[in-house]
């Protein structure tokens, strides 16, 4: 059996000290980041966009893990990608067309990147 790959969010975390945060997480052993970014319409919350991935991208070397929780996830993976994602996942619920879904898993594999897609809990 493949031993568990720890994603730590940091969703809850105090950006105004990220440098602190993402050393502490280094230390703990996390083996990667997950950033889960949510624009206030998909899901109610709000949260940050691809400068705090670059951010972020700045202060470690370990993945990135980008999960879009937002409405048209086609048009910001190209910037999370440029801001150093290593995976991004977005929803099959997006309310955007397939064409859109499929083309943009494309161009996360194209960049050598991987690709998912999340699956709301309601979904049938």
């Amino acid at each position: 059996m493949a031993a568990p790959i720890i994603a730590a969010s940091i969703l809850t975390a105090d950006f105004g000290n990220l440098y602190r945060v993402v050393r502490k997480l280094e230390r703990a052993g996390v083996d990667r980041i997950h950033l889960d970014v949510m624009d206030g319409h998909f899901v109610p919350s709000l949260t940050f966009g691809p400068d705090v991935t670059a951010a972020i991208r700045r202060l470690t070397d370990l993945p990135l893990d980008v999960h879009l929780m937002i409405t048209q996830p086609s048009l910001f993976v190209d910037r999370f990608l440029r801001a150093g994602a290593d995976s991004i996942t977005f929803h099959v619920e997006a309310p955007e067309p397939d064409t859109a879904k499929r083309e943009a898993l494309e161009a996360i594999r194209a960049a050598r990147r991987s690709a998912g897609l999340a699956i709301s809990p309601g979904t049938p």
